[in-house]
């Protein structure tokens, strides 16, 4: 693996980068050897990639040469007119005009490096007509706005933003689309973000009234204010009578020049669900690895690249990448993972599922919690080493999971008064974990609460650890 990546590694050209920035030293020729190590690497991973939906290596060096020369990504895609582009989504609550206006796109768009990625261009030569048919779906734009959109002197990138879970969570990976958009298509392209997902009521409020505030509390549409020159909007929660659009003038005059203030508090202003994350992850790491081994911890400062198990402290260490959202038998990827030596003579798999209120726990959340680990560990792992640093090898070895009892935890912010308040047997959680902290947010206690008889077992492990540090404390209740 390492003889197959090496003509690409550039960890000592990095280093002699930063070397001449800082003394001041010439960095032309480190640059131009770092990009060609860049280029490499994508034809690489375009090379051996499995599903063919994109642009050949052969295909990236064109464009990269092309770029070289002076011609931008989307110029030299529509030149070699690579890619067809199709949007497929399948939220229950797309509306139809929605629905009306992706299949425009596809009509309309070639692919912005790839064919399935929701990103997109419209050639200049088609911005007028796809302007007037933009229209047909949407009589009620501005005309300032459908004459920006039929602008025949630059192409178009779309960038198409579900946005929105459905109640109404931010879809966080979606922040990065819009970023990604514009950096492929250049300054010389204009960005279209077309949200089409369940905002809240709330938002499209303020979308309408006060983007400043909007931008200024949501960090996905500072992310689509920041680097678009258009916004349409098309989301089945949009009130009638709310404006659907925005342009250059608009949000970029919100955001323009606004000095940046970094405001620091002595202490944590309001708790969330990372603050659950946080004491999870350093209440666990505190026991030491003689007794816990943390497979994963959920971002942000966590890893969701795959998964890691430990059957002893001396075993080594499997890891499997790549993972899936949910198992084929209706799994639930957990939050965090975590190894627990010491419970008679099987190890424990401790699979936690946070989240800042009890109430948001699903029904049967325990179960799938389980069981997407207990399907995982059925197959191969995908690389294995020996020491926490050591050096990753391929596991190519037959593979049987070792014996493992399953044990699902929610946790979430509580109270001592009442520290399980809101949660429900429904989940099928075998313990309950409330996170109380106290006045300044430095210090906090995990109340553990066992709601089956592997629960209340594993709880009682946990309370008899003498390790938990001078930033956690333990509270068992019945």
């Amino acid at each position: 693996m390492t003889e197959h990546y090496s003509p690409i590694f550039g960890e000592e050209d990095f280093l002699e980068f930063l070397k001449l920035s800082v003394l001041g030293g010439e960095t032309d020729r480190v640059v131009a050897k770092l990009l060609r190590k860049c280029i490499e690497l994508v034809k690489l991973l375009a090379k051996y990639r499995k599903r063919r939906d994109g642009l050949t290596a052969e295909q990236w060096q064109g464009a990269y040469d092309a770029i070289r020369v002076g011609r931008s990504l989307p110029d030299f895609l529509i030149d070699e007119g690579i890619l067809p582009w199709n949007k497929r989504t399948s939220i229950k609550c797309l509306t139809g005009t929605a629905r009306l206006f992706m299949n425009l796109g596809a009509r309309s768009c070639i692919g912005l490096t790839s064919s399935s990625l929701p990103l997109s261009i419209v050639p200049k030569i088609r911005r007028a007509a796809f302007a007037e048919d933009t229209r047909k779906i949407y009589p009620d734009l501005s005309d300032a706005f459908v004459a920006w959109l039929a602008g025949e002197h630059r192409n178009l990138a779309i960038a198409w933003v579900l946005g929105f879970k459905p109640r109404g969570d931010d879809a966080r990976p979606d922040r990065g689309l819009p970023p990604m958009a514009r950096m492929l298509a250049g300054s010389d392209s204009d960005l279209l973000t077309f949200i089409y997902g369940p905002a809240p009521i709330a938002h499209w409020e303020g979308f309408a009234r006060n983007p400043t505030a909007l931008s200024d509390s949501n960090g996905l549409w500072e992310a689509i204010f920041r680097v678009s020159d258009g916004v349409l909007v098309d989301s089945a929660t949009k009130p009638d009578g709310i404006k659907r659009w925005y342009t250059r003038e608009t949000p970029t005059a919100v955001l323009a020049g606004k000095p940046m203030q970094l405001n620091v508090h002595p202490k944590v202003l309001s708790l969330s669900e990372q603050d659950v994350d946080t004491a999870l992850h350093i209440a666990f790491k505190s026991l030491g690895t003689n007794a816990v081994f943390e497979g994963m911890c959920n971002p942000p400062g966590g890893d969701w690249s795959g998964i890691s198990f430990r059957w002893a402290e001396a075993e080594p260490e499997f890891r499997w990448l790549t993972l899936p959202r949910v198992s084929a038998d209706g799994g639930k990827r957990p939050d965090h993972v975590f190894a627990l030596f010491g419970h008679g003579g099987r190890v424990v798999c401790l699979c936690v599922e946070s989240k800042e209120h009890a109430g948001s726990l699903g029904q049967g959340i325990g179960p799938r919690l389980s069981k997407y680990a207990e399907v995982l560990f059925d197959t191969a792992p995908s690389v294995r080493r020996d020491e926490a640093t050591g050096r990753w090898e391929v596991h190519d070895s037959r593979w049987q999971c070792p014996d493992t009892t399953f044990v699902s935890a929610g946790a979430y912010l509580s109270r001592a008064s009442d520290p399980f308040r809101g949660s429900s047997r429904g989940t099928g959680l075998d313990i309950q974990i409330g996170v109380e902290f106290d006045e300044n947010s430095r210090c906090c206690v995990l109340h553990l609460r066992g709601d089956s008889e592997l629960g209340h077992s594993l709880v009682a492990l946990l309370a008899s650890y003498g390790g938990w540090g001078e930033l956690v404390a333990v509270q068992v209740s019945n």
